[in-house]
């Protein structure tokens, strides 16, 4: 394991198993879901196998990925922002499904090779879905779904979401850049009708939305890290404006600093939210992937204009069930059964 250590920004807590998984991302060690959620479901079906968090830089990605290829201890695991792209060229095959929707959030091996594939779009619209008590098929058949992001958890979402609201039903892409809300957009009009814009168009989209999805990293409590600088999302929701600076420090002091420069556009975000909300229908419904905190901004705002909300934290858990299910295929382990051990955590 000391090899691996070296490719990793973080302590691993080695454990004696016969196997072991993992998740790649930057900061997966703060805080990810998914080493509890798998970790408990080795322990609780004597799977001789541990869960670490990787974190792992875009520089170092491929380098840990070909060591995971080699090691046949290595199963899976998977995939966080902001490698769910950018992993795909170092796996040795993508399923279809996860071509189609270019990312991929799980890995897992079979017949010694490293498979990518993609259950964040299942994981969403089945957490829809057990909400309403309806089936997958049904749920939002013919509805209107507008989605905010472009990005690898956008793009499974977007087109699972198209598949469910079918050819009479409608699903807007809403991008910061308009020619990644286009592609999107081109990959959902082969299941329904879609069309796309930037967040100016949002505004007009949303009075008839039935499903308003936000699949950007807007409200999420942790740090953001681009390049060499911090970001921190937890007080805005992507509906609105939101500072475009950040700041260079991963400290408290460094946060403080920045909300206390901040606070006119915090108000602002906040203010711009709760109009643009209101634009929706009383029987809309609302729905946020960032489980981290498990109310956002966005649905508190939402909650109290009586709107129907629904957390990230069961797609989070539902993503890990079809993903842990689908890398431990041979065991016979049903979804159920996964299910109900992680609901426990």
């Amino acid at each position: 394991m000391k090899p691996l250590s070296s490719l990793v920004n973080n302590t691993l807590d080695v454990q004696p198993t016969d196997s072991y998984c993992g998740i790649f991302g930057e900061t997966p060690s703060r805080g990810a879901r998914s080493p509890v959620l798998w970790n408990a479901c080795f322990d609780a079906l004597n799977i001789s196998s541990y869960f670490y968090p990787f974190d792992v830089r875009a520089a170092g990605l491929e380098k840990l990925v070909v060591y995971l290829k080699d090691d046949k201890r290595f199963l899976g695991g998977a995939v966080a922002v902001p490698h769910k792209e950018a992993i795909i060229p170092f796996l040795d095959h993508v399923e279809e499904e996860a071509k189609l929707i270019g990312a991929v959030n799980l890995i897992y091996r079979k017949d010694g090779l490293l498979y990518g594939a993609n259950t964040d779009g299942i994981g969403a619209v089945a957490s829809v879905a057990e909400c309403f008590g309806k089936d997958i098929d049904v749920f939002a058949r013919d509805q209107k779904v507008t989605l905010m992001g472009t990005g690898g958890a956008a793009k499974a979402c977007a087109v699972y979401f198209a598949k469910c609201v079918g050819k009479k039903g409608h699903i807007t892409i809403i991008g910061r850049d308009e020619n990644k809300a286009k592609l999107l957009s081109d990959k959902c009009s082969v299941f329904s009708n879609a069309r796309f814009g930037t967040f100016d168009f949002l505004e007009e989209d949303l009075s008839d939305s039935d499903f308003l999805v936000n699949c950007t990293v807007i409200g999420y409590e942790t740090h953001v890290q681009v390049g060499e600088t911090y970001f921190y999302n937890e007080p805005f929701t992507p509906l609105w404006s939101i500072p475009e600076s950040g700041f260079d420090s991963d400290t408290l002091q460094s946060r403080k600093e920045w909300l206390t420069k901040n606070i006119a556009a915090i108000r602002s975000n906040y203010s711009g939210s709760f109009s643009m909300l209101s634009r929706l229908k009383p029987t809309s419904v609302v729905m946020d992937v960032v489980y981290q905190p498990e109310k956002t901004l966005l649905l508190n705002v939402a909650g109290m204009l009586g709107l129907n909300t629904i957390s990230g934290k069961k797609m989070n858990l539902l993503q890990a069930a079809y993903g842990l299910k689908k890398a431990f295929a041979d065991r016979g382990i049903s979804l159920n059964e996964i299910t109900n051990i992680m609901k426990k955590v």
